[in-house]
């Protein structure tokens, strides 16, 4: 009795954290169903960036251009991730999106190399799919921000190339999963037609054929 409420208290307990983090657990969508619709909204986040060991708000205080850039920054990912994304993900507005393509920061160098993740969000906030440790070299030559738009360049083209690859890999795992389906519906409808066909030859002895009118082949 004792193990059956100790068994009890951590499976409710279990069931409460869950409740308390709703954005960590996986939604009612999928990313087959992001592949299929092939339109998201982007979105990029800072809030978590450590840039040049400084938080976003500091780095913006030493680099007083930060904030004028960060458009044209969050701009040069996003083109870099469709180009390599091929047309199987256009952006939408958010009004048209029921998926969010989020980039999140989480590491600039004084170089420009950029460590993020990207994360899949449904239309009720919970992250469906996260692709983590991304990581793209910065530039060698230029200003503080010319090094991180190089990384930020780089960093479109590897997440685009990752998330393309992912997306592909669900479309083709569902194609399979139909495929194999309809094979066994296939298998299983001339089963059917096999034992209905043997059912009636069992049931038929011939014997009310009239052979009478047969006759030879004449050549």
């Amino acid at each position: 009795m004792y193990i059956i409420a100790i068994l009890f208290t951590v499976l409710f307990g279990a069931g409460t954290i869950q409740a308390q983090n709703p954005t960590e657990q996986t939604g009612t969508g999928s990313l087959y169903e992001l592949a299929v619709l092939g339109k998201a909204y982007f979105e990029a986040d800072f809030s978590k960036a450590s840039i040049h060991h400084m938080s976003e708000e500091l780095f913006a205080e030493y680099e007083a251009d930060w904030y004028k850039d960060k458009p044209l920054i969050t701009s040069f990912f996003r083109s870099y991730f469709s180009e390599q994304l091929d047309e199987l993900l256009i952006f939408v507005t958010k009004e048209d999106a029921i998926y969010t393509i989020r980039w999140v920061v989480t590491h600039i160098s004084l170089s420009g190399d950029i460590k993020s993740e990207l994360h899949i969000v449904d239309k009720n906030g919970n992250i469906l799919e996260e692709i983590t440790d991304i990581i793209a070299r910065g530039g060698s030559i230029g200003s503080k921000l010319n090094l991180i738009k190089d990384g930020t360049k780089r960093s479109g083209s590897r997440a685009g190339y990752l998330l393309k690859k992912r997306l592909k890999k669900e479309l083709k795992r569902h194609k399979k999963s139909v495929t194999k389906q309809g094979k066994k519906q296939e298998y299983q409808m001339q089963e059917r037609d096999k034992a209905v066909y043997n059912k009636s030859v069992k049931h038929n002895d011939f014997t009310d054929i009239d052979t009478s009118l047969d006759t030879p082949y004449e050549y």
